[in-house]
This record gives C-alpha cells, structure tokens and sequence, in this order.
C-alpha cells in the first residue's frame, strides 16, 4: 500500500477536550457552562455555521449569552480557555506522527472545527510544528464530507498541491462518512483517542 499522506481528525480521535470545560480560570459556574454548552449544540443549524466560517465565536457567545442570561464577555473567555488548554488524550499518538513524518509521509489534521480551533487551539499547543499542514472547516469554508460534482472541496485543493492521489492518502477518523470512500481516499477508524497510536503505527514502515 502506497500512503503518501495520512489526514488525522482532531475531536474524538486525537483529543476529547470539549468547549467551556471547567478548569481553574474559568468565570461561569458548572452548572452555566453545561447550560451553555446545551444551549449552542442542540442548534444544528448554528453548528454547522460555526464550522464553516460563517459566524464567529462572538456571535456564538453573545446569542447564546442573551438567550441565558449571562454575561457574553464571561462565556468568551472560558470558551477561549478551553479551546487553549485542550488536550491531547494520548502523546503517544504524538510520538507516532513525528516517526511517520521522518519516514517520509505527511501527516496532515484534518477536522470539521470552529475559528476557535486555528485562533487558539492551534497556537496555544503548537499543532503547526507538529504535522505538515491543517485543513479546518471554518478556514476553508466547507465541512470534510462536502462534495461539489463528486469532488471533494476539503481534500482535494490539497492534494493536487501536493500531487498526491486520493488512492495515496488515508483518512484516521471517529467517523469517516460515505463521502471520503467516494473521492477515493482509504480511511482507519478510531473507536477511542487512547487507541489512535496502535492505528497510526501500521503507517511507520
């Protein structure tokens, strides 16, 4: 099998961290932070506009604040928090990306994620010294399972940057969905963070 690239998601397969997690810092209680994380995630709609770059972490916390009652300024900052302090469940799976890159093979994060994830998720852990490139939803304005005339929006700019075959690069995802198989890329699925190192290794030669 010729892998010249393998994509890694982020949630639920390197990391499990969540927005608004308590933590020492944070401004809302327990019970504020579960209702606003309720509150934002039971809106499909405004999720799926978070992703795609069409609204901004302020205007997710400033409706979210007026709907509870809270102050949008306090649900910014712990939001900010938590998105700064995530973590990865396994730096095993940390170890295994670098051996996979010294062999020769990119590795790439590749995740349906909110402008929260390149503003301070990516800085704050330094994920741009870890993998060769990321590919997040809100920046390029298109989920990963978007297809346009069975093209793939997400994947496909960057692999013909790169010259690489959709049949050359693998998909290490929670949940894959239809559309990858059907541009052609391989996929391995991740049934928990903690078992991604096991996963990855198959790909250092």
């Amino acid at each position: 099998m010729n892998v010249r690239v393998v994509f890694v998601d982020w949630a639920n397969t390197l990391s499990t961290s969540l927005f608004w997690q308590q933590m020492p810092g944070c401004r809302l209680s327990a019970a504020d932070s579960a209702r606003v994380e309720s509150y934002v995630f039971s809106r499909a709609d405004l999720v799926r506009q978070w992703m795609v770059g069409l609204v901004a972490a302020e205007d997710v916390c400033t409706l979210a604040a007026g709907s509870l009652g809270l102050a949008a300024p306090d649900l910014l900052a712990d939001l900010e928090l938590s998105c700064r302090r995530m973590e990865f469940d396994d730096p095993a799976s940390v170890d295994t990306v670098r051996a996979i890159r010294e062999q020769g093979t990119k590795v790439v994060l590749a995740t349906d994620n909110m402008d929260t994830f390149y503003r301070w998720t990516v800085p704050a852990l330094n994920l741009r010294g870890i993998f060769d490139a990321i590919l997040d939803s809100a920046s390029l304005g298109t989920l990963k399972g978007g297809l346009v005339d069975g093209q793939s929006p997400f994947f496909g700019p960057w692999l013909s940057e790169h010259d690489i075959a959709p049949s050359e690069a693998v998909l290490v995802d929670d949940s894959p969905g239809v559309s990858t198989a059907a541009i052609g890329l391989q996929t391995r699925v991740v049934e928990h963070p903690r078992k991604l190192a096991s996963v990855l290794a198959e790909f250092v030669i």
